[in-house]
């Protein structure tokens, strides 16, 4: 017995526009009032291509005031050379403004090439006249704020189309293609139109009716599918030993799910090809393409469907984009690098060597090769030994292998039945694509480029086995191997494209990546690296790979600011502990401690590098210090200066801080003009490693008192003076010392003064008897050797002529004892640091 032999075909369904022109025209409205318009045309709700549309001359549009077909308010507009002129004319007089949502508004509708009709049909033979130009139906809704506007019209196509491309290709057994005709059978050709209703977008948004997207819906009648409609012919040609004969086909049919039958003559003879169940989508093109040769009819090629277009569900920061690369085929497809097909049967209710186990199934497949233009084996599949109820067919292919994760992009298709002694397959891509977008989050240091980002995957798996879908044992799918070995791919590129990968390009600078589909678990690490640094992410939920999407996992990096690890000042002040951490990028920030510091001001820090001298670029910081409720803590509010320094600015190596506290104000005295200086504080750090926090808590690193402070004890003596005598003396000093700051370095600068200035002295304690209290008089003085005290009680002036020398982190404590006769006193000295002095038994006559 004879055997056919079985020739492979696949549907090609495309999504692409109709044709449309460029350049917009626009048109000035006349002095009388009329309305005007400019017009465009667009394909679809969701089209992007749009241009003026120009029709040939002679062409109508119909313009109706608030509802399509209103016989009061419209107006005609006809194409004629290169412009619309407007032949039956319609006012802005004439109308009134209407309610369109809640506000007033002027809306329109429009019609070309001519006025709906209350029962519309596309032409049955579209190859005659301008059959195939009237069949398109073109609507367009507008509504206009006030008068006096040029209606922008941009106009839908309702209706859908489907295009028919017959090529022959070169060779012994090509034909001749030049008298083919072509009928389209099995379609609806009535419909009828609404203009009011909601649509829905891709993504499943409601679009109200009508609107600029959808002005209306065209709904396919119930008239039977048995009228044959005959498409315009585009072009036809003979072919030639080094072109191929080719025939396209072009027709007009209102939007409907149906399976067209395509009968079409070549030569004298009669072939018909029956296409599966397609849905025609209103502004769209649905494309087949068949290869004749004399051997008999086929597909031309295999085509795959894009990426999937529904996005994971998976947690905030990660999203999908899946706009495929068109190929040559039209927009939404990609072409098949593979040339190898494993093909493979199995009848309905057989599921093969084991349940789910399409690897076991596909042992026995037949398996096709690509060359030339067309798929061939030499064990082909026989129409004879095919049960065209029961068997159901698979088919995979090895598309191209991803050269970094080293993951083959393997496609599979089925189960497809075989019509007509054809087999049509859509292909799937059975692996993820997993993309990593790396992006610089608020404040992060604009100086640092992600363009050379590297990511570090957690260890994946690797390894599968194919199965059918368990959901309804159809479909088949990738099940990785739980338990395998997992594989941690590294270097994977961000801020760059690749051309060493079947990836493609799905943001600008992103790279994808093929991985075996699975699911990531929680907590599992994303490591990106940076120059010398380098940021982990973790999953804070579980994140599935979905098998044909891309996953596009978005790291945003947010800027490392280094904060001191502890501060302790001894003996001065009762300031208290803050407490808490927090997590960026996996470095550990421990919030500022502030021990004893017990006043608000402003805490410099500065880094000089060990290798350099000299305080590092990017090296400064700025931390205000606030003091709220006893306790001191750093203030990083956006409005209070806080500028620390970022680690990511720095280079890695080993650093030494110098730290100052600028106090916010004086300690005693709060008049600027008694030339206190205020209570500084210096310190520096130990060597510390970059990221590792500086602290200024141990011996030798702690903050000390820049300044020294002087107390002045008045004592009364034998006939001496009153408590209340003594508490309104005056003590003052004279200073030859000049203090100011140096915030880039974190350091005091002290220099002389040519002209001494005056301090006077700040009462802090009151002579009491109750208490044994002296009246005591403080100021705090740049380090430096004073010449003399004076005292001034009663208007009396009492000097002290000795040397003091002030130094810093001391406190000097002078006790003069007062008595009317000659004044006597002694002097004790009590510091900071434990060392001491006394004075005494000097008599200063007024």
């Amino acid at each position: 017995m004879n055997k056919l032999s079985f020739k492979i075909s696949t549907l090609l369904a495309v999504a692409v526009l109709f044709a449309a022109c460029s350049n917009d025209e626009t048109l000035t409205p006349e002095t009388d009032g009329q309305v005007d318009i400019s017009t465009r045309v667009n394909a679809g709700n969701e089209a992007t291509a749009e241009g003026t549309y120009a029709p040939t001359d002679g062409t109508q549009l119909f313009l109706y005031y608030k509802e399509m077909g209103n016989a009061d308010d419209n107006g005609t507009f006809t194409y004629t050379n290169n412009k619309w002129e407007n032949t039956r004319k319609l006012y802005w007089d004439d109308l009134t403004s209407v309610t369109v949502g809640d506000v007033q508004a002027y809306p329109f509708f429009a019609a070309s090439p001519q006025t709906p009709t209350t029962s519309p049909a596309v032409s049955v033979n579209q190859n005659t006249g301008n059959a195939y130009t009237t069949s398109d139906q073109l609507i367009a809704y507008i509504t206009v704020p006030k008068r006096q506007t040029v209606l922008n019209l941009k106009f839908r196509h309702i209706l859908s189309q489907l295009k028919v491309v017959i090529e022959s290709p070169t060779g012994n057994n090509q034909v001749d293609l030049s008298g083919t005709t072509l009928s389209i059978n099995g379609t609806r050709t009535t419909y009828s139109l609404a203009y009011t209703g909601t649509a829905q977008d891709k993504d499943g948004n409601d679009i109200t009716i009508p609107s600029e997207a959808v002005p209306a819906i065209a709904t396919a009648g119930t008239d039977a599918q048995a009228v044959a409609v005959t498409p315009k012919t585009v072009a036809r040609s003979t072919g030639s030993a080094t072109e191929a004969a080719q025939a396209t086909f072009e027709g007009i049919l209102p939007p409907q799910t149906c399976s067209p039958v395509l009968a079409f003559t070549i030569e004298g003879k009669t072939y018909t090809y029956k296409a599966v169940e397609t849905t025609l989508v209103a502004g769209k093109t649905t494309a087949y393409k068949l290869s004749v040769t004399k051997s008999g009819v086929e597909l031309s090629s295999i085509t795959l469907e894009d990426w999937d277009t529904t996005a994971p569900a998976t947690k905030a920061d990660i999203k999908a984009d899946l706009t495929g690369t068109a190929s040559a085929g039209g927009s939404g497809t990609e072409a098949i690098k593979g040339t190898a097909m494993s093909i493979w049967k199995k009848g309905v209710g057989n599921t093969g060597s084991t349940t789910n186990n399409a690897q076991a199934d596909k042992a026995a497949a037949h398996v096709y090769t690509f060359a030339g233009s067309a798929w061939s084996s030499t064990n082909p599949i026989y129409v004879d030994d095919t049960n065209l109820t029961n068997d159901r067919f698979y088919s995979t292919i090895e598309n191209a292998t991803d050269s970094k994760t080293r993951v083959v992009d393997l496609i599979g298709a089925g189960p497809a039945t075989m019509g007509q002694g054809i087999l049509n397959f859509g292909f799937r891509h059975l692996m993820a694509q997993l993309a990593v977008n790396v992006v610089a989050g608020t404040d992060f240091p604009a100086g640092i480029s992600l363009t050379d980002a590297t990511v570090k995957t957690p260890a994946m798996l690797t390894a599968y086995t194919l199965g059918y879908n368990t959901a309804d044992n159809s479909l088949l799918q990738v099940n990785p191997t739980v338990g395998s070995t997992s594989t941690t791919y590294t270097d994977l590129a961000t801020g760059v494209s690749a051309t060493d990968n079947t990836g493609t390009a799905i943001i600008t600078g992103e790279t994808t990546y093929l991985v075996v589909p699975q699911t990531l678990a929680q907590g599992a690490s994303f490591t990106v690296s940076v120059g010398d640094k380098t940021y982990t992410g973790t999953l804070n939920a579980a994140l599935t790979l979905q098998a044909g999407k891309k996953n596009v996992l978005t790291l945003t990096l947010n800027p490392t600011a280094m904060t001191v690890g502890s501060i302790t000042l001894a003996e001065w002040g009762a300031g208290s502990k803050g407490s808490g951490s927090s997590e960026v990028d996996g470095i550990t920030i421990t919030t500022t401690t502030l021990t004893n510091i017990d006043q608000a001001g402003t805490l410099y820090l500065a880094a000089t590098a060990e290798s350099t001298s000299g305080v590092a670029a990017n090296g400064t910081g700025t931390y205000p210090v606030k003091y709220e409720k006893s306790q001191a803590s750093i203030d990083d509010a956006t409005d209070s200066g806080y500028s620390p320094i970022i680690w990511d600015n720095l280079a890695k190596g080993n650093y030494t801080y110098a730290a100052l506290f600028v106090p916010k104000e004086y300690r005693h005295e709060a008049v600027a003009g008694n030339n206190h200086e205020f209570d500084y504080l210096i310190a520096t750090s130990d060597v510390t490693a970059w990221g590792t926090q500086p602290g200024f808590s141990t011996e030798g690193h702690k903050l000390t008192h820049a300044m020294a402070q002087l107390d002045v004890k008045l004592i009364s003596g034998t006939d001496g003076f009153t408590n209340a005598e003594l508490n309104a003396a005056a003590v003052k000093t004279d200073s030859k010392k000049k203090v100011s700051v140096g915030s880039t370095t974190a350091t005091l600068n002290i220099s002389d003064l040519t002209t001494a200035k005056n301090v006077a002295l700040k009462k802090t304690v009151d002579a009491a008897d109750a208490s044994g209290t002296n009246a005591t008089f403080s100021a705090l003085i740049a380090p430096q050797q004073l010449k003399q005290i004076v005292i001034t009680i009663n208007g009396n002036n009492y000097t002290l002529n000795k040397e003091l020398t002030m130094t810093a982190n001391q406190k000097f404590s002078l006790e003069v004892t007062v008595s009317r006769t000659p004044l006597g006193f002694s002097a004790a000295v009590t510091n900071w640091t434990e060392a001491s002095m006394t004075e005494g038994g000097v008599v200063v006559d007024p």
